[in-house]
């Protein structure tokens, strides 16, 4: 027996999770094919009772909701059973290449605090000994009557992407909201139905897998598993396609679509095919051949766009019809989308503000090479080409709301001062007075590039490059990945060296803005933010109120925290000990200093976070893609271990609605005051890269972004020399000399009872200076 037909409309836009989305395709297709596997075959009542038995093996063997379960399983039924399974027990799943070597595997599971495997087979020999596993190859018992599945949020996470390698171990989440709505845009424009029949092709690793596994269980298709040897051959996966009369393909590149479509035109039969997914977001195949052959029954080209963003980012697709009309008709324009609720903020503030308050940045590098001005100039103009956020200008006004628009081209010149025949001493005074100097310079918004690039010579074998850029640009990571690009192409171009340009990034920052558009109209998660900030301490500032510092007083007060190597592995050893990162550490010895400088114990923390969605490749997107959480914690008895609980357990609680911009927020005076000191962990990615690969050494020349903050704290790790350290960044006018040197004493305490806790010996909590 076999069911057709579509879901109801709007179906999946009322789903609440990928498991809910499933249990309705099982009550209304229950003896549809939901997978073939070679000669195998399983109903959608089959697949859900054989995921009910992987959960209920996984709850026996202590899963539980919050952390990931890792899966270990070649492209299989099982492997979609084994998803739905962890999805059930209310946590995430992580599905990993069968073929990782068990190093590789071993430093994913810790890093990803996994709390089990499901595998089977040969992978399951490459599984590290003593971490728990369920066996999908043996005898499970049956799964509980009626047992239900634990119930989640939209926005709380699906599925782990695997951390991309050693020097970014974190794992990605894409949320059970991220695919939903993904699918519930591809409604009505696609009519997936019941009757549509998918391929299971290709890595189930990758953020790819959506559009295969979750395109066929949401409408009640069936997913075609293709072996290894059909995938890889194109005669034989097209004798597949016309053998399993398969509707919807997902293709991975034009390449291998451009092969199948070649293939096809030497065969006398016709493919089923209704339409084919793309997969990336490279120009499609000439489809001359396949209109030749199928006339009007040509199979669709397709994008559902990717699971990290969703569909609704094509160019202008977030402006208003009018301003859309008006913006098209500008050959030099590319697109164009609102400004995030942080970019807003940091404009209208700088608009006021001149000199060294402006929200300005620059990185300086000191190279050990010599300097090659065709080459810098060439990787410059590369980088510029390659990122839309180096070609945009910003309106506050003249459109029906703030725009920023991208410019086709940008010209962003390097410009060059040779020192060398300078004495030594002016030499050092003119490289000590250029990073306020070029803070100081004024950015017109109206015309692109709003960064810029600059190259002191200080010698035949030594030069600085500068990056200097608008506050609304970038943000740290953005800056690291930036700045590791354009050395690593002047490193490949000196002495008219060749390196091929680097494709653009497949996400990017227009994607940022529409999840941002989407959340803040997202009344879930507005209600989960009432609710969050309700009944909050009436918080005493920090400082007291008062009126601010005079003109002349100085703007910035910095100072800072050492952290002995000791400490820093002390932190390391903490965060293992709880499955947790560094930064939830430090994130509890920051709560205890906050807890110290207001004399509260439950705090709100305003804490900056990347704002990045999930997904394949997300990082090489660079833009200021920066949010400010509201923590609120509770930190009595000052007790490390309960902290980084505590730091967890907000983690968790708050993950549903992180895209939630706190500048949009109608923020009440305690979460004001909360922002009043913000916290940032700092993983400047791509510089260990970067120094493995060129002689290049960092000039600690980096000056302060104004946030608005009263203080700011910032724990980095030097990624030249693996130090951790604490910076603390005052508004001179609000945080006097004494006042900053008394808080510093306060962070040292608070990170010396942290690091002596893991060490064995817990000691009282620091007192003096509480206010």
């Amino acid at each position: 027996m076999k069911e057709h037909g579509v879901p109801p409309a709007g179906a999946l836009a009322a789903v609440g999770s990928l498991s809910e989305g499933f249990a309705a395709a099982v009550r209304a297709f229950p003896h549809h094919e939901a997978v073939r596997e070679g000669t195998r075959s399983l109903t959608y009542r089959q697949l859900d009772a054989r995921a009910g038995q992987l959960a209920a093996a996984l709850r026996a063997g202590g899963a539980r909701p919050g952390r990931p379960v890792a899966i270990l399983l070649h492209r299989s039924a099982d492997l979609m059973a084994a998803a739905l399974a962890v999805l059930r027990t209310g946590a995430p799943y992580l599905a990993l290449e069968p073929a990782t070597p068990r190093a590789r595997l071993e430093q994913i599971l810790r890093d990803t605090a996994a709390q089990a495997v499901v595998t089977a087979g040969e992978p399951a020999g490459r599984l590290p000994a003593g971490h728990p596993a369920v066996r999908a190859d043996l005898p499970l018992p049956p799964a509980p009557q009626d047992e239900p599945a634990v119930t989640v949020g939209r926005e709380a996470p699906a599925y782990l992407l695997p951390p991309r390698g050693p020097g970014r171990p974190r794992a990605e989440e894409v949320t059970h909201g991220t695919v939903l709505r993904l699918f519930a845009d591809a409604e009505s424009r696609y009519g997936f139905a019941g009757d549509d029949i998918w391929t299971l092709s290709h890595s189930f690793a990758p953020d790819i897998r959506a559009c295969e596994m979750w395109g066929a269980l949401l409408y009640g298709g069936c997913a075609v598993v293709v072996p290894p040897e059909a995938a890889e051959d194109t005669r034989t996966f097209r004798e597949l396609l016309c053998a399993q009369r398969v509707t919807v393909h997902l293709s991975q590149s034009p390449a291998a679509l451009r092969a199948l479509i070649a293939e096809d035109a030497r065969a006398a039969d016709r493919l089923p095919l209704k339409c084919v997914v793309l997969g990336d977001e490279a120009p499609a195949p000439d489809l001359g051949p396949w209109r030749a052959k199928y006339g009007d029954d040509t199979p669709r080209l397709i994008t559902l766009g990717r699971t990290r963003y969703g569909a609704g980012t094509a160019p202008f697709a977030l402006t208003t019809p009018r301003d859309r009309e008006r913006l098209t008709a500008d050959s030099a324009i590319e697109d164009a989308y609102p400004l995030t609720a942080l970019q807003t903020r940091l404009l209208r503030r700088g608009s006021r503000r001149t000199g060294p308050d402006l929200p300005c940045d620059l990185f300086v590098f000191r190279l050990a090479a010599a300097y090659d001005h065709d080459a810098l100039t060439r990787a410059v103009s590369r980088a510029v080409a390659r990122h839309d956020i180096l070609r945009t200008s910003f309106h506050l006004t003249g459109y029906h709301e703030p725009l920023q628009l991208v410019h086709r081209h940008a010209t962003a010149p390097v410009r060059v001062r040779d020192l060398r025949g300078l004495p030594r001493y002016e030499r050092e005074a003119e490289l000590a007075a250029w990073p306020e100097r070029a803070r100081g310079a004024a950015y017109p918004w109206a015309g692109p590039p709003l960064a810029r690039f600059h190259a002191h010579i200080a010698g035949d074998r030594e030069f600085l490059f500068t990056l200097a850029f608008h506050g609304a640009l970038l943000d740290a990571w953005s800056q690291s990945s930036l700045i590791t690009e354009i050395l690593a192409d002047f490193w490949a171009l000196r002495d008219g060296g060749a390196k091929a340009p680097a494709p653009r990034p497949a996400h990017r920052f227009a994607d940022c803005v529409a999840r941002e558009r989407r959340t803040l109209g997202d009344r879930a998660v507005q209600a989960f933010w009432s609710r969050e900030l309700a009944g909050l301490p009436a918080l005493p500032p920090w400082p007291a109120d008062g009126p601010a510092g005079p003109p002349h007083e100085e703007a910035t007060r910095c100072g800072g925290v050492d952290i002995t190597p000791a400490q820093a592995e002390a932190f390391d050893a903490l965060a293992r000990h709880h499955h947790a990162r560094l930064r939830h550490v430090l994130l509890a010895v920051h709560a205890r200093a906050v807890a110290v400088l207001t004399g509260q114990e439950e705090v709100l923390l305003g804490v900056e976070c990347d704002a990045r969605p999930d997904g394949e490749g997300a990082a090489r997107a660079i833009g200021l893609q920066l949010n400010v959480m509201p923590y609120r914690l509770h930190t009595a008895g000052h007790d490390p271990d309960h902290l980084v609980r505590a730091v967890l357990d907000t983690e968790r609680r708050l993950a549903g609605a992180s895209g939630f911009p706190c500048a949009g927020q109608d923020r009440p005076p305690a979460v004001r005051r909360a922002a009043g000191i913000l916290f940032a962990c700092t993983d400047l990615f791509g510089f260990e890269e970067l120094a493995a690969a060129t002689d290049v050494e960092h000039l600690d020349a980096k000056t302060r972004v104004p946030t608005g903050a009263t203080l700011r704290v910032e724990f980095t790790r030097d990624p030249f020399t693996g130090q951790l350290g604490l910076e603390l960044e005052a508004d001179g006018r609000r945080v006097s000399e004494e006042l900053l040197h008394e808080t510093e004493e306060i962070y040292r305490a608070a990170i010396t009872a942290v690091a002596a806790a893991r060490r064995g010996g817990h000691r009282p909590p620091h007192s003096s200076g509480t206010r």
